[in-house]
């Protein structure tokens, strides 16, 4: 609804913003699952380690 106004409205300003949100949505994304791995890389390697314990 908001892009239909703002296309009306013909707000440059407005319609960048829109097309902006999913470009920070996947970026997020994208940076949420590359911690996610190195969490579990860096879990895998503590638990390949001699002596190592789980919690």
């Amino acid at each position: 609804m908001t892009s239909i106004i703002a296309l009306i409205t013909g707000s440059t300003e407005c319609i960048e913003s829109l097309l902006r949100i999913p470009i920070l949505a996947r970026n997020r994304l994208q940076t949420m699952a590359k911690i996610e791995k190195s969490e579990r890389v860096s879990a895998a390697q503590a638990a390949a380690r001699p002596g190592f314990r789980a919690a």
